[in-house]
């Protein structure tokens, strides 16, 4: 889901991105397989991601509840409207062949 939102433009990438080190937006695309996230943000990557994959994963109750240990259930909307908002985004930039700036 970041990497998606990392495509998808500054002002949302910016917000999601803010305080994120280099080496953590290099390793975006593996964020399973690398240390350097915390259990917090891989919390919340998991999250989004099922949601992205929603297909496939169904959004797991368990991916959630473990979410929740982290973020409020306010937060947890945040990071749901987010998702949800930047696959929306992705969706219509493939849908009318938009290509990415720059």
């Amino acid at each position: 889901m970041l990497e998606l939102a990392q495509r998808s433009g500054e002002d949302a990438g910016e917000r999601i991105f803010a305080g994120a080190s280099q080496q953590q937006l290099d390793c975006l695309a593996a964020w399973q397989e690398t240390s350097c996230f915390d259990e917090r943000t891989r919390a919340a990557l998991a999250w989004c991601e099922s949601l992205t994959l929603l297909r496939e994963t169904r959004a797991p109750r368990e991916l959630y509840d473990e979410a929740l240990l982290h973020f409020s259930e306010h937060e947890m909307a945040d990071l749901t409207l987010i998702a949800a908002a930047i696959n929306a985004w992705n969706r219509i930039g493939v849908g009318f062949r938009l290509a990415p700036a720059g």
